[in-house]
């Protein structure tokens, strides 16, 4: 059995901040290859303190010498069935939509809240 650490998605050694770049553009190309999901990455530098790892950064909210890298998010096109409304965990009511079922990643997709609806609403006053 194969497990991520010796498949094509497991750590790398890499020399330089170059080679890494190198490994996540290419690891954003095979995303779609493995049996699972991948949706970022990780670099840690070996020295924290040398050129390389002063270059990854620190921060509050990351050590020093490391940091992630999240891809651009699995989109798929599928049909609106309907939009209802139902009780969310706080006792408001939510816009929920009802798709045609979408594959996304291994996760069939066969609902979904829309906190923050794109489609242009109709206006019900005109502009001031």
């Amino acid at each position: 059995m194969q497990n991520t650490a010796a498949g094509p998605a497991g750590p790398r050694h890499l020399a330089t901040l170059a080679q890494a770049q190198r490994s996540i553009e290419e690891t954003s190309a095979m995303r779609a290859g493995p049996p699972f999901g991948i949706d970022g990455a990780a670099v840690k530098a070996d020295d924290a303190n040398d050129a390389d790892g002063q270059a990854v950064g620190s921060g509050s909210r990351f050590p020093d010498g490391a940091s992630a890298f999240k891809l651009p998010a699995a989109e798929r096109q599928t049909v609106l069935r309907k939009a209802v409304r139902e009780m969310g965990r706080t006792g408001v009511p939510e816009p929920v939509a009802v798709p045609e079922p979408v594959d996304i990643d291994g996760s069939t997709v066969t609902r979904a809240i829309l906190h923050n609806p794109t489609t242009p609403q109709p206006r019900r006053h005109p502009p001031p």
